[in-house]
């Protein structure tokens, strides 16, 4: 009799067990995925992320630069040059060489291969001009004195462009001596703008320069210097350099100049 009365109270509680068991899977709610990681506070789905802000804001923005081409190089100075001479174009082969803060110097030989320099870019056959525009291009202010001394001894009357050198180095280079060699190897030219530079000369800051200017101003026998000279004088300021260019004008050359005697009063 009481063992049957336990089996009973083993039964009870076994049918009690089963029916809690059965009422939380019944009441519990199905799971989502995703959801251990939603009960996160640091969690926040992809889908919900918010927009990046517009306007004001604290961030820092890609500060790389965009890619930029490299420029790729032109041709050599020498090529560009020697393809104008072939065609002919002397006038665009000068301008090419004045854009690049040089001068050239053609002989007008055949077959003369352009050559690149510091200072001047030549194409020139013979040996001797080729070793003088060589040393044009020398670091050395005396080397480059003498080698216009020597280019004008051998262009003269050859009627080379020796002429455009020589007013290129009397305008611009840094050197006194070289400045007044060039202006020494101008004194046979009958250019109007060579007439120009040399009485700028007059002005020089160097005294050897103005000196030189003066000399060669004088050996030109072309009356375009007198005309050059009198409009000279009436912009001038400068009392010394009027007084040079009086000089200048009172001077014989084939013939005694008559001049107005206005034109010489200070």
């Amino acid at each position: 009799m009481a063992s049957r009365k336990a089996a009973w109270v083993v039964a009870a509680l076994t049918l009690a067990a089963v029916a809690a068991v059965l009422f939380v899977l019944r009441t519990e709610k199905p799971r989502t995925p995703g959801a251990e990681n939603a009960a996160s506070p640091s969690f926040v789905p992809s889908a919900h992320l918010p927009s990046p802000p517009s306007g004001d804001s604290d961030e820092v923005p890609d500060a790389r630069p965009e890619p930029v081409a490299t420029p790729q190089p032109g041709p050599p100075l020498s090529d560009v040059i020697a393809g104008m001479l072939e065609a002919g174009d002397i006038a665009g082969a000068e301008k090419s060489a004045r854009a690049a803060g040089k001068v050239l110097f053609v002989d007008g030989g055949a077959n003369a291969e352009v050559r690149d320099g510091k200072r001047v870019v030549f194409a020139v056959s013979d040996p001797q001009l080729a070793e003088c525009a060589e040393q044009l291009n020398d670091d050395d202010a005396m080397v480059r004195a003498d080698a216009l001394q020597e280019l004008f001894y051998l262009t003269m009357g050859t009627g080379t462009r020796s002429e455009q050198v020589m007013a290129a180095f009397l305008a611009t280079d840094p050197a006194e001596e070289v400045r007044a060699a060039a202006a020494a190897g101008l004194e046979m030219s009958e250019s109007p703008s060579t007439v120009d530079l040399l009485i700028r000369a007059l002005g020089d800051s160097a005294e050897q320069v103005r000196e030189q200017a003066r000399t060669s101003l004088g050996l030109i026998r072309d009356p375009i210097v007198v005309a050059k000279l009198k409009e000279a004088r009436a912009r001038e300021s400068d009392p010394a350099v009027r007084d040079i260019i009086d000089q200048l004008l009172i001077q014989s050359f084939d013939e005694p100049l008559t001049l107005d005697p206005a034109l010489l009063d200070h």
